[in-house]
Protein backbone atom coordinates (compact mmCIF):
# COMPACT_ATOMS: atom_id res chain seq x y z
CA UNK A 1 0.00 0.00 0.00
CA UNK A 2 1.54 3.45 -0.50
CA UNK A 3 2.34 5.24 2.79
CA UNK A 4 2.21 8.65 3.59
CA UNK A 5 1.38 10.02 -0.04
CA UNK A 6 1.43 13.69 1.62
CA UNK A 7 4.08 15.82 -0.02
CA UNK A 8 7.21 14.62 1.68
CA UNK A 9 8.44 15.58 4.68
CA UNK A 10 12.00 17.13 4.81
CA UNK A 11 14.88 14.49 6.01
CA UNK A 12 18.39 15.30 6.78
CA UNK A 13 19.66 14.64 3.49
CA UNK A 14 18.97 18.18 1.81
CA UNK A 15 16.52 20.01 -0.55
CA UNK A 16 15.67 20.16 -4.07
CA UNK A 17 18.55 19.15 -6.46
CA UNK A 18 17.57 18.39 -9.66
CA UNK A 19 21.10 17.24 -10.67
CA UNK A 20 22.39 15.28 -8.21
CA UNK A 21 25.83 14.19 -7.87
CA UNK A 22 26.06 9.99 -8.00
CA UNK A 23 29.18 7.96 -8.03
CA UNK A 24 30.92 11.63 -8.48
CA UNK A 25 28.90 12.08 -11.77
CA UNK A 26 26.11 14.77 -12.29
CA UNK A 27 22.59 13.62 -12.80
CA UNK A 28 21.37 15.47 -16.16
CA UNK A 29 17.93 15.33 -17.74
CA UNK A 30 19.73 14.78 -20.99
CA UNK A 31 21.35 11.41 -19.94
CA UNK A 32 20.34 8.41 -21.70
CA UNK A 33 19.61 5.02 -19.94
CA UNK A 34 22.12 3.42 -21.90
CA UNK A 35 25.08 5.61 -21.11
CA UNK A 36 24.48 5.07 -17.55
CA UNK A 37 24.59 1.24 -18.33
CA UNK A 38 22.21 -1.82 -18.77
CA UNK A 39 21.11 -2.28 -15.03
CA UNK A 40 17.60 -2.73 -14.81
CA UNK A 41 15.92 -1.20 -11.47
CA UNK A 42 15.05 -5.02 -10.21
CA UNK A 43 18.79 -6.17 -10.58
CA UNK A 44 19.83 -2.63 -8.93
CA UNK A 45 17.63 -3.30 -6.09
CA UNK A 46 18.91 -6.93 -5.66
CA UNK A 47 22.39 -6.09 -5.31
CA UNK A 48 24.46 -7.91 -3.20
CA UNK A 49 26.58 -4.51 -1.87
CA UNK A 50 23.29 -2.43 -0.74
CA UNK A 51 22.33 -2.77 3.28
CA UNK A 52 19.63 -5.07 3.90
CA UNK A 53 15.86 -3.73 3.43
CA UNK A 54 12.55 -5.02 3.91
CA UNK A 55 11.02 -7.44 1.03
CA UNK A 56 8.17 -4.90 1.38
CA UNK A 57 9.79 -2.26 0.47
CA UNK A 58 11.71 -3.43 -2.58
CA UNK A 59 8.20 -4.58 -3.64
CA UNK A 60 6.70 -0.99 -3.23
CA UNK A 61 9.80 0.67 -5.18
CA UNK A 62 9.28 -2.16 -7.90
CA UNK A 63 5.41 -0.95 -8.19
CA UNK A 64 6.03 2.49 -8.04
CA UNK A 65 8.86 2.93 -10.75
CA UNK A 66 11.45 2.85 -8.23
CA UNK A 67 10.72 5.67 -6.23
CA UNK A 68 10.11 5.84 -2.26
CA UNK A 69 9.22 9.15 -0.10
CA UNK A 70 10.97 9.19 3.08
CA UNK A 71 7.89 8.14 4.50
CA UNK A 72 7.09 4.94 2.94
CA UNK A 73 10.85 4.40 3.80
CA UNK A 74 10.82 5.27 7.86
CA UNK A 75 7.62 3.50 7.72
CA UNK A 76 9.35 -0.06 6.91
CA UNK A 77 11.29 0.47 9.51
CA UNK A 78 14.62 1.77 7.57
CA UNK A 79 16.92 3.65 9.59
CA UNK A 80 18.48 7.64 8.37
CA UNK A 81 21.74 6.04 8.39
CA UNK A 82 21.00 3.04 5.89
CA UNK A 83 19.88 5.87 3.47
CA UNK A 84 22.65 7.71 4.32
CA UNK A 85 24.61 4.51 3.35
CA UNK A 86 22.74 3.60 0.19
CA UNK A 87 23.14 7.82 -0.89
CA UNK A 88 27.08 7.50 0.18
CA UNK A 89 27.88 4.36 -2.25
CA UNK A 90 25.64 5.97 -4.88
CA UNK A 91 23.28 3.43 -4.85
CA UNK A 92 20.37 4.84 -4.71
CA UNK A 93 19.73 9.02 -6.28
CA UNK A 94 17.43 12.10 -4.60
CA UNK A 95 15.18 13.33 -7.32
CA UNK A 96 13.75 15.71 -4.63
CA UNK A 97 13.50 16.59 -0.71
CA UNK A 98 12.39 13.16 0.76
CA UNK A 99 11.95 11.56 -2.49
CA UNK A 100 14.54 8.61 -3.76
CA UNK A 101 15.12 6.80 -6.67
CA UNK A 102 16.40 3.05 -5.59
CA UNK A 103 18.73 2.86 -7.81
CA UNK A 104 21.85 4.85 -9.99
CA UNK A 105 20.09 5.16 -13.25
CA UNK A 106 18.92 7.90 -14.65
CA UNK A 107 15.45 8.06 -13.80
CA UNK A 108 13.17 6.86 -15.97
CA UNK A 109 9.73 8.89 -17.27
CA UNK A 110 7.11 6.88 -15.15
CA UNK A 111 9.60 7.12 -12.38
CA UNK A 112 9.53 11.29 -12.53
CA UNK A 113 5.87 10.67 -12.89
CA UNK A 114 5.58 9.03 -9.78
CA UNK A 115 8.13 11.64 -8.08
CA UNK A 116 6.10 14.66 -9.35
CA UNK A 117 2.61 13.17 -7.73
CA UNK A 118 4.51 12.19 -4.68
CA UNK A 119 5.70 15.69 -4.72
CA UNK A 120 2.69 17.32 -4.86
CA UNK A 121 0.81 15.82 -2.27
CA UNK A 122 -2.25 13.83 -1.71
CA UNK A 123 -4.21 16.50 -3.29
CA UNK A 124 -1.95 16.53 -6.60
CA UNK A 125 -2.59 14.53 -10.20
CA UNK A 126 -1.06 14.45 -12.82
CA UNK A 127 -2.66 16.46 -16.13
CA UNK A 128 -1.73 17.47 -19.85
CA UNK A 129 -0.26 15.36 -22.07
CA UNK A 130 1.40 13.28 -19.37
CA UNK A 131 -2.49 12.06 -17.96
CA UNK A 132 -2.90 11.31 -21.59
CA UNK A 133 0.50 8.90 -21.51
CA UNK A 134 -0.81 7.50 -18.42
CA UNK A 135 -3.94 6.87 -19.90
CA UNK A 136 -2.76 4.85 -22.95
CA UNK A 137 -4.02 7.43 -25.55
CA UNK A 138 -0.35 9.04 -26.56
CA UNK A 139 2.91 7.08 -26.44
CA UNK A 140 5.14 10.34 -26.16
CA UNK A 141 6.70 11.03 -22.39
CA UNK A 142 7.41 14.63 -22.54
CA UNK A 143 9.03 16.89 -19.88
CA UNK A 144 8.11 18.43 -17.89
CA UNK A 145 5.08 16.84 -16.25
CA UNK A 146 2.25 18.42 -15.62
CA UNK A 147 1.42 18.39 -11.78
CA UNK A 148 -2.13 19.77 -11.05
CA UNK A 149 -2.71 21.16 -7.57
CA UNK A 150 -5.80 22.42 -5.79
CA UNK A 151 -5.65 26.50 -5.18
CA UNK A 152 -5.33 25.70 -1.67
CA UNK A 153 -2.54 23.79 -1.94
CA UNK A 154 1.03 25.19 -1.38
CA UNK A 155 3.04 26.16 -4.19
CA UNK A 156 5.68 24.10 -5.52
CA UNK A 157 8.71 25.56 -7.85
CA UNK A 158 9.04 24.21 -11.38
CA UNK A 159 11.66 22.71 -13.12
CA UNK A 160 12.80 20.99 -16.05
CA UNK A 161 11.13 17.67 -14.67
CA UNK A 162 7.93 18.61 -13.02
CA UNK A 163 5.69 22.16 -14.02
CA UNK A 164 3.27 22.68 -11.06
CA UNK A 165 0.40 24.42 -11.40
CA UNK A 166 -3.09 25.46 -9.35
CA UNK A 167 -6.61 25.22 -10.26
CA UNK A 168 -9.67 26.59 -8.50
CA UNK A 169 -11.80 24.13 -10.62
CA UNK A 170 -12.12 20.58 -8.36
CA UNK A 171 -10.68 17.79 -10.06
CA UNK A 172 -10.70 14.14 -9.46
CA UNK A 173 -7.51 11.73 -9.54
CA UNK A 174 -7.72 8.06 -11.19
CA UNK A 175 -5.05 5.44 -11.20
CA UNK A 176 -1.63 5.09 -9.76
CA UNK A 177 -0.02 7.45 -10.08
CA UNK A 178 -2.28 9.65 -9.93
CA UNK A 179 -3.49 11.63 -12.53
CA UNK A 180 -6.38 13.64 -14.01
CA UNK A 181 -9.71 12.09 -15.85
CA UNK A 182 -9.18 11.61 -19.75
CA UNK A 183 -11.70 14.23 -19.89
CA UNK A 184 -10.45 16.72 -17.56
CA UNK A 185 -7.11 16.66 -19.16
CA UNK A 186 -8.46 17.16 -22.84
CA UNK A 187 -10.39 20.24 -20.97
CA UNK A 188 -7.38 21.56 -19.81
CA UNK A 189 -4.95 21.26 -22.80
CA UNK A 190 -7.39 23.10 -25.04
CA UNK A 191 -7.69 26.05 -22.60
CA UNK A 192 -4.21 26.33 -22.27
CA UNK A 193 -3.82 26.13 -26.30
CA UNK A 194 -6.64 27.17 -28.02
CA UNK A 195 -5.19 26.68 -31.47
CA UNK A 196 -5.01 22.67 -31.12
CA UNK A 197 -8.16 22.20 -29.21
CA UNK A 198 -9.95 20.82 -32.37
CA UNK A 199 -7.22 18.22 -32.14
CA UNK A 200 -7.84 17.45 -28.63
CA UNK A 201 -11.27 17.56 -29.30
CA UNK A 202 -11.34 14.97 -31.74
Amino acid sequence: ALIGCSAPATSAFGGFNERNLTNGRELSTGESNGQRGAVSIAQTLTMPTQPALPESLRDLARAQAGVLTWEQICGHGVSQSTVRTLMDKGLWTRLSRGIYLTHDLQPEWMSLAWAGQFLGGCDAAIGGRAALRLAGLISEEELPISIVLPHEARRQPSSGWWEFSRTRVPFRAVGAPARLRVARAIIELCASAPARAIHWAT
